[in-house]
């Protein structure tokens, strides 16, 4: 499965949210982070954007969790297992480009729209 329903959820949104944001139906969307070859035909670059995760995570093309990022962090040996994980998985889908969620949703709607 790809990782467009825990960027999503991770980004705060539900299925019906996302589909506004992106002119679609619930369906399309449930598609998307259910099929590979949906997934496939999604607006992948938006999804990142959107999402506030990085492309390449997105479509699996880095590892799920960069735990380089956390074994450098002072006092990382004190976390628990979980919070490891959750952190080197942030870490990995961290977006490459700058800008925060209005930024991005801006970048969505284009050019001059409010």
């Amino acid at each position: 499965m790809n990782r467009s329903k825990l960027a999503r959820e991770r980004a705060g949104l539900s299925v019906g949210q996302a589909a506004r944001i992106f002119g679609v139906d619930r369906d399309d969307v449930l598609r998307w982070e259910l099929m590979d070859s949906a997934f496939a035909d999604a607006p992948q670059a938006q999804l990142a954007d959107v999402y506030g995760v990085n492309l390449e995570w997105l479509r699996g093309e880095v590892p799920q969790h960069d735990y380089s990022a956390v074994d450098g962090v002072r006092g990382a040996e004190k976390l628990t297992s979980n919070d490891r994980d959750i952190i080197a998985e942030f870490a990995a889908a961290m977006p490459r480009g700058t800008g925060n969620a209005a930024d991005r949703l801006q970048r969505l709607k284009g050019p001059g729209r409010r």
